[in-house]
């Protein structure tokens, strides 16, 4: 069994040590991305809305779904944060493991990168319980990791539903969506994005009627052909 296991952990390793370099790459794009949008980003708004053929009043409320999805984007995402470390940290001080605070701010940290969560914290813990021989104490630690990653599921789509009007399993489809596509970064595009496409998918009846489009079937236009 142990020989068998140490086999499974040997191929699962390499094939994470495989994938190094593009996880590399995704964290180097992911850093200049913010690192743009920040410096650079009302002109990079601009530029895009600039692109999009649509009247002006149009164009403020993409822009105002911009702002809006991107501050519940970064609000979810340490609201998921803090609760993953709040459970980390009652894990930790219930089972009694050692530098529970610490551990909190580690997971706080590791929660905002995508796709790595509370886990490295609390398999520390687990694999400190196994050392000192506490099997119960491992299982209930596995528990609380387990709770932990829930919550980041539960958390991160219900703020973006109260901040920017989403239903929480269309959120959490586009955050899913966005990792699959954009890599890390997409964790904020993924939501941004589906959200103005709602956005143009409601405003769509009042262009239609501008301009004497026909919807199902019937034509918008007040004027003779």
């Amino acid at each position: 069994v142990i020989r068998q296991g140490a086999g499974a952990f040997s191929g699962v390793l390499f094939n994470q040590v495989k994938l190094l370099p593009f996880f590399t790459l995704e964290f180097v794009v992911t850093v200049l991305t913010f690192f743009f949008m920040l410096t650079d980003g009302h002109r990079f708004l601009n530029w895009i809305i600039k692109k999009v053929p649509i009247d002006h009043d149009l164009k403020d409320t993409l822009i105002k779904t911009f702002k809006d999805t991107s501050a519940s984007v970064v609000w979810a995402t340490l609201v998921a944060a803090a609760g993953q470390s709040v459970i980390i940290l009652i894990g930790f001080l219930v089972l009694r493991v050692p530098l529970p605070f610490l551990a909190a701010g580690a997971t706080f940290f590791f929660s905002l990168i995508p796709l790595v969560g509370s886990g490295p914290v609390w398999i520390s813990g687990v694999i400190y319980l196994y050392v000192q021989g506490s099997t119960t104490k491992m299982v209930f630690m596995i528990i609380f990791g387990l709770a932990a990653s829930v919550v980041d599921n539960l958390l991160r789509p219900l703020v973006l539903k109260g901040r920017s009007d989403m239903h929480p399993l269309v959120s959490l489809i586009a955050i899913f969506g966005g990792l699959n596509l954009f890599g890390w970064v997409g964790v904020f595009f993924g939501p941004i994005i589906l959200a103005m496409l709602i956005t143009l998918l409601t405003v769509w009846p009042q262009v239609a009627e501008r301009y004497g489009i026909a919807l199902n079937g019937k034509d918008t236009s007040n004027t003779e052909p």
